[in-house]
């Protein structure tokens, strides 16, 4: 033993170790303490390795012990959704943890590509005034930047970003989202590490100091300027009031249900049950309700709407939400399983029912499914994988689509807008800025996501979805309603201002006043969301061909 761990520190794979271990405590549910020098470790490892096999086996392991530690909940869900025993649900989460965040060994071999690239250059052009290696910092600086690029570009299964923590913790720097978004912040978080590192370098002297004193400025800076976002972005002109119901339908009923086996009759009374008093108590309490959401799937049926573009009669299935949107004067929004009209396959689908019982004609259809839970990669080339993988098999919707809700006039006369246009997303699609950024190019006034996690117990994931979701309400400055069927349940609004969690794994129902702005402002985000990709290839470009240029005036 003595002499491996010998081995092990000769080979200071301990230091990508370290990395991973900072960046997967460092994010959601923990806080942020080591994401500004979480890389510091890994980047030093990496600056004196003149071995490929080596970089990519160090950038590999801290891929693998930050999703160990930030992602562990993968377990869970195997052992839950899959059915599989624990030795085989961990065995699941090694391999997850294999290739997850395999940015990091892509960003490892580019940067070592790189480098090497410029001092072979550099070397054909030695002289006194150039020299043919790159400084630390620009060896560093490279690294940040390249690492930066390829998380903001390579998307793994489950959208994350080192800027959420940020919300997550509330600090004012997440309103930073407005112009670069939560990916932006992202490699804000991930350039510090260049300052962390010539601090470290120099700690001992007055450069290490005055290092440390710099990014300690930065950070004030930066929040401050959040702040300052925040305060200046127009105030809500409008308001409405949203029901949110969270039944907290077991595992076993919801895969009963969409089997079509059983529940459904069970799940849509107890979902209607909690509706109508929610609404009943706010009567009580004169509070106007606009609208009730309940989340995705809620309602357990199959329903083909092609039935009721060719027919004025409903399909009979229907009726308990019809019939309970006309007996509470509100319209319902819900998730179901809808009917593809493009190749008449199951979809998950979300409905509008307006407080006439009227069901809109045009539901949405989820565009961005999740991989081996509502489908399998290859699935269409190989059908014999669906046998072989307990995983659903919904068809693909059309893409983001903005919807109109009517809004009922005010009792005492003041103005009010006919109707709310309300973007929707289904679960993973809260994940993506560039879905919700169609939405609010569309009109969104605001975002509406419904959502069902119960297969993810409560200890990470619950959390790390809820914030990666409730970013996108401050990268475009819509309010976002997120309705869940086991939890986490809330509104956040335009100023990234999270109001009433629900509790975990339990009946719930609560009114929400969601105020938000007709015909919003588009943010610089929503405009220019090429803006800090183009200021890091800039920053790459001009480090790498700086030495040159300076030799060429001399």
């Amino acid at each position: 033993m003595r002499s491996f761990l010998l081995r092990f520190k000769a080979s200071r794979y301990y230091l990508p170790i370290l990395s991973g271990i900072f960046i997967g405590t460092s994010y959601i549910p923990l806080p942020p303490w080591a994401s500004a020098f979480a890389f510091v470790p890994l980047f030093i490892f990496w600056s004196s390795e003149t071995s490929l096999k080596r970089v990519i086996i160090a950038g590999w392991l801290t891929q693998f012990t930050l999703t160990l530690l930030g992602f562990n909940w993968v377990a869970h869900t195997i052992h839950e959704f899959g059915h599989m025993a624990w030795p085989i649900s961990i065995a699941g989460l090694f391999a997850f943890c294999s290739f997850a965040n395999i940015d990091v060994v892509i960003a490892g071999f580019l940067q070592h590509l790189l480098i090497k690239w410029i001092s072979q250059i550099r070397s054909k052009h030695a002289s006194n005034t150039l020299s043919t290696e790159l400084s630390p910092l620009g060896r560093i600086a490279i690294m940040a930047l390249l690492m930066a690029l390829v998380k903001g570009s390579f998307d793994t299964i489950f959208h994350w970003s080192y800027g959420y923590p940020l919300l997550w913790v509330h600090l004012p720097m997440a309103q930073l989202a407005e112009l670069i978004g939560f990916q932006g912040l992202s490699s804000l978080v991930i350039l510090a590490n260049i300052g962390s590192f010539q601090f470290w370098q120099h700690r001992h002297s007055q450069a290490g100091r005055k290092m440390l004193g710099t990014l300690l400025v930065l950070f004030v800076l930066a929040n401050l300027a959040g702040y300052g976002l925040k305060r200046s972005w127009p105030a809500a002109n409008a308001e409405l009031n949203v029901l949110i119901t969270q039944a907290n339908i077991g595992n076993l009923e919801k895969a009963q249900a969409e089997k079509g086996l059983g529940f459904q009759q069970f799940i849509t009374d107890k979902y209607s049950t909690l509706t109508r008093n929610a609404k009943f108590s706010a009567d009580q309490e004169k509070i106007r309700v606009d609208f009730a959401l309940w989340p995705e799937t809620a309602f357990p049926y199959r329903v083909d709407q092609r039935w009721w573009l060719k027919t004025p009669n409903y399909p009979f299935i229907t009726e308990p939400i019809r019939n309970l949107a006309k007996e509470l004067e509100i319209a319902l929004i819900t998730g179901g399983y809808g009917t593809s009209p493009v190749d008449g396959e199951i979809a998950n689908t979300l409905f509008v029912i307006e407080k006439s019982g009227v069901i809109q004609p045009d539901p949405y259809f989820k565009t961005h499914l999740l991989a081996f839970g509502e489908y399998i990669p290859f699935g269409n080339i190989w059908p014999q994988l669906y046998d072989w993988i307990p995983a659903s098999h919904f068809s693909i919707g059309p893409g983001p689509q903005v919807k109109d809700l009517p809004l009922t006039p005010y009792a005492d006369g003041t103005p009010r807008a006919a109707n709310v246009k309300f973007g929707p997303q289904i679960c993973y699609e809260g994940l993506f800025a560039f879905f919700a950024r169609d939405l609010a190019d569309q009109g969104a006034e605001i975002f509406v996501n419904v959502t069902n996690d119960s297969w993810y117990g409560t200890w990470q994931q619950p959390y790390q979805h809820l914030y990666n979701t409730l970013g996108r309400a401050i990268e475009f400055r819509r309010p976002l309603i997120r309705a869940t069927n086991t939890g986490i349940t809330t509104v956040v609004t335009a100023l990234g201002e999270v109001m009433d969690f629900s509790p975990l794994h339990a009946e719930w129902a609560h009114v929400y006043q969601v105020p938000y702005r007709q015909s919003p402002s588009q943010t610089i985000y929503q405009k220019y969301p090429w803006l800090m990709t183009t200021l890091l290839i800039i920053t790459l470009l001009w480090i790498c061909i700086r030495p040159t240029l300076r030799k060429r005036q001399t």
